[in-house]
């Protein structure tokens, strides 16, 4: 999906200034406005403020410059406190929730304009490190959005069935056995999971057919590198 740089690579950012920045114009903002840019929201998604994982969280990230806050709008979750024009005394506070959300109706818009109708079923992927929490918090933003979820999927896992689809049959040629272990390695922005996921064909009883199966054999990440 092309962004309105006519990119398919997207920032996920956003500027919380009076005319909501996204995109590369948001990425510019970073510089003159640090303390309105929101990047990087994905790894604080569930944090619950002013904790010790919060507080490596924006430390390694880099979002020193922003006015982090309580936030009861959802739960018991992070909020972003600030000015929306540098004169104003009008002072605003939105949970991440809702400005992730923001981010993600942009996405929308795009996804609607590329498919030329209204987009509104989507599966999400998500880093290994995503527990409960942040999936909750993601859910949220997804409705702010408009988005219906069917699925949340472990971005490594998503990788694993792609190439299920594409690679698994030749290295099991190439290894004259029918199954085959692979290291799934993301290099994000922020962050850095490795996953080993063994590939095999079973037999399926109820349709007497091969089948593809993945089991996951093992996974570390480190959330900031």
């Amino acid at each position: 999906v092309e962004n309105n740089a006519s990119k398919r690579k997207t920032h996920t950012e956003i500027a919380l200034t009076p005319t909501r920045q996204y995109q590369y114009d948001a990425h510019r903002s970073l510089i003159t406005k640090p303390e309105l840019s929101f990047n990087y929201l994905v790894p604080l998604l569930g944090n619950i403020p002013n904790t010790e994982n919060f507080l490596e969280a924006i430390k390694e990230l880099r979002l020193n410059e922003i006015s982090w806050v309580n936030s009861n709008e959802l739960r018991n979750s992070i909020g972003a406190k600030f000015f929306p024009n540098s004169d104003s005394k009008n002072e605003t506070t939105l949970a991440l929730e809702e400005i992730l959300g923001m981010v993600l109706r942009n996405a929308k818009q795009l996804a609607d304009r590329s498919a030329n109708e209204d987009v509104v079923d989507c599966v999400i992927a998500v880093p290994s490190f995503f527990g409960t929490a942040e999936k909750m918090a993601l859910l949220d933003a997804l409705k702010i959005a408009k988005l219906n979820p069917l699925g949340i999927v472990n971005e490594n896992l998503a990788a694993a069935v792609r190439y299920t689809i594409d690679g698994h049959q030749l290295a099991s040629k190439r290894n004259n056995t029918n199954s085959s272990v692979v290291m799934y390695i993301n290099m994000g922005a922020a962050s850095f999971k490795v996953s080993i996921l063994n590939h095999s064909e079973i037999f399926d009883e109820n349709t007497e057919k091969k089948i593809d199966s993945i089991n996951l054999l093992g996974e570390a990440w480190d959330k900031y590198l």
